[in-house]
């Protein structure tokens, strides 16, 4: 049989853009060993066909998969589909995370926006109540789920011929004792997800577990978080929207705290109390 011709590990490392002393650590954790190692003087010695498994190993790295799950796949050569699925969703969603911290980060940079102000009419909108769920431990003050749940909302109506104003919103239910009292418990209090109507007739059928909620007109101030905002974005954002409308002599209403989805962000907005603008 013809011995097939060795690489030096400097050839090596020239051909494959890998330094040396990479390639020992590759050999040390087991991912990438050279055919042939002299015991006497320590000499490593690579095959050509080796560079396709030392370019895997960099683009896997590249990627920013871990050693520990190169060895799986090197192992496993049929998982590598599967596995570079799941990192590729994992890379997706710290992106979407590191995108969310951008945003907030040249948000703080540049101060708050300008809050906006408008004066709602009164209307109506199709609510439903959402149960709450314990606060997450990363901070997160809107629930995936209750989003979820608003959009679900929307689609609903439009599906069935509804005419809908705008983003879906939500708000926490604080209307009963008993939703006062739910929010006291760990779990935290319900969600109301609602959609504004473009008309406030009536609705025959409403879709499941929902009904009318008609609003009073009311002036509203609103600043825009970041689409998953977190407890310090929302205590940031609360106490800017107090402070301009108490430097405005404004009274705000803090039972009609209400979060307006938009597709990229969120706006957290504040009521003026009806009473102050009489």
């Amino acid at each position: 049989m013809t011995q097939r011709p060795l690489l030096s590990i400097g050839d090596f490392a020239q051909m494959t853009g890998l330094p040396a002393q990479t390639l020992r650590y590759y050999h040390r954790q087991g991912l990438l060993e050279p055919t042939q190692i002299d015991e006497e003087t320590g000499y490593r010695g690579y095959t050509f066909d080796q560079t396709h498994h030392a370019l895997l190993i960099m683009a896997l790295r590249r990627a920013a998969v871990s050693i520990s799950e190169i060895r799986t796949i090197l192992a496993n050569p049929d998982l590598l589909p599967e596995i570079l699925t799941d990192h590729q969703t994992e890379l997706t969603r710290e992106r979407s995370r590191q995108d969310s911290a951008m945003a907030q980060a040249w948000q703080l940079a540049t101060g708050w926006p300008r809050a906006e102000v408008r004066d709602r009419p009164t209307a109506a909108a199709v609510i439903r109540q959402v149960p709450g769920e314990t606060a997450a431990s990363d901070g997160v003050m809107l629930p995936k789920r209750v989003r979820t749940a608003a959009e679900a909302l929307r689609r609903e109506l439009v599906d069935a011929g509804v005419e809908v104003a705008g983003p879906p919103w939500c708000q926490y239910a604080l209307e009963t004792a008993a939703d006062k009292e739910k929010a006291k418990t760990p779990q935290g209090p319900d969600w109301i997800v609602a959609v504004d109507l473009r008309a406030a007739g009536a609705l025959h059928p409403l879709p499941g577990n929902a009904a009318v909620l008609h609003l009073p007109g009311r002036r509203e101030f609103s600043v825009a978080l970041p689409a998953v905002p977190t407890m310090a974005a929302y205590a940031a954002a609360v106490e800017y929207l107090t402070r301009t409308l108490v430097e405005q002599e404004l009274v705000p209403d803090f039972s009609r705290f209400r979060y307006v989805l938009g597709q990229d962000h969120v706006e957290l907005v504040l009521a003026v109390d009806p009473g102050n603008l009489a």
